[in-house]
């Protein structure tokens, strides 16, 4: 296999949001089922880059890996971190013994077949990409690997170029004298990747554990939209750690609106509590949490449990979910404070460990559709910024 020439670096990726914590050069730690490494420095093996341009009808295949700079090793560690902290979604093969699968274990391979595996996968994904509203790019194929984790692992991302103003100086009869020009094919940084599958052996001669970027991926997605991890891998989708627990977030809030009229306020904060204690674990039960959420309301306990359970997994019919991984990047501000909406836009927001001495739930009144708050503070100014 050939070596990337370049020395490791680190990055850590932009605004992340990961299912784990992100660590050096990108790499995030492990979260069950989640992300193909482990904390330390991302070392890429191997990587080659195909042209796959469906508006000019041209592929331009490379023929042997790619040496790669320093700057340009960050910027894919990066790709992969973007992959892990942007995730919504896991999954495998469809079919385990298809082509596409056949030739990621050959990527895994010498050199030559590195190369070769590589080629047959991006005429696959070009012939895919024959529908002109789909954006030219490249597809590149990278092998890596982390400190602290001794297995290798797959990348495959579908990179569209990028292109951006430029600036030159010229001299004109003397006179200095600024042009602007546009610079194109331009590697896009990782906030403005779209599709990347991160693919890890699950066990020797079985399938791999797919780790999936693809910002049109989803139970309804057809088409166009369903053109890299359908038409290209061919990929049964199934929600990550990162997109269970923005649901359950979500479900909660839109059961609490429905049924915020039978609720008092000190059953309202005690069902937030009840939520933030649950996040505040690595897993959460629906069951478990229903009842803790309402202890007073045994009538609402398995409405809000059976809500959760069939909507927690999207799509048609239901999937019935009991339990699920909690990533905790996805509600660490939630953990860390209480944040109330009130009219006209304001926000009252606590660190959650002072919350209680601040607002004393017990104290609040509701009459009708409105609520009286008593708020006891040492501290009384307003502020400029």
């Amino acid at each position: 296999m050939v070596r990337a020439r370049t020395a490791t670096t680190t990055r850590s990726a932009t605004g992340a949001r990961a299912a784990a914590s992100v660590g050096q050069a990108g790499v995030v730690s492990s979260a069950p089922g989640a992300i193909p490494g482990a904390s330390g420095r991302v070392r890429i093996e191997a990587i080659i880059q195909h042209q796959l341009d469906n508006q000019g009808a041209q592929l331009v295949l490379a023929q042997e890996a790619g040496l790669l700079t320093a700057e340009a090793h960050e910027l894919f560690a990066s790709y992969i971190a973007a992959t892990a902290a942007r995730s919504d979604w896991t999954g495998r093969f469809a079919e385990s013994d298809g082509d596409v699968v056949a030739l990621c274990a050959a990527l895994l391979g010498p050199e030559q077949a590195f190369v070769e595996a590589s080629q047959q996968l991006a005429q696959l994904l070009f012939h895919q990409m024959r529908p002109r509203t789909i954006s030219a790019g490249d597809l590149a194929a990278l092998i890596y690997s982390a400190d602290g984790d001794p297995q290798r692992h797959i990348a495959l991302l579908k990179l569209d170029p990028q292109s951006r103003p430029i600036r030159a100086f010229q001299r004109v009869n003397g006179r200095l004298r600024v042009v602007y020009g546009r610079a194109d094919n331009l590697l896009p940084d990782e906030r403005h990747l779209q599709k990347c599958a991160l693919l890890t052996a699950a066990a020797p001669g079985a399938s791999f554990d797919i780790t999936l970027l693809d910002t049109q991926a989803g139970p309804t997605a057809a088409g166009v939209a369903a053109f890299f991890y359908r038409g290209f891998l061919g990929v049964a989708l199934a929600p990550s750690p990162r997109r269970l627990t923005r649901r359950f977030v979500d479900l909660c809030d839109a059961w609490l609106d429905a049924h915020r009229a039978a609720l008092d306020p000190a059953a309202l904060f005690a069902f937030y509590a009840a939520r933030r204690a649950a996040l505040d674990q690595s897993d959460v039960e629906v069951a478990p949490f229903a009842e803790r959420a309402l202890p007073g309301h045994p009538e609402l306990r398995y409405d809000l449990a059976e809500t959760l359970a069939l909507n927690l997994v999207e799509g048609e019919p239901p999937a019935r979910l009991e339990q699920f991984s909690v990533d905790r990047a996805v509600v660490s501000s939630l953990l860390r404070y209480v944040t109330l909406e009130l009219d006209g836009g304001a926000r009252l927001r606590v660190r959650a460990d002072r919350f209680a001495s601040l607002l004393d739930p017990t104290r609040i009144r509701r009459t009708g559709n409105r609520y009286e708050l008593t708020i006891s503070t040492l501290t009384l100014r307003e502020v400029s910024d």
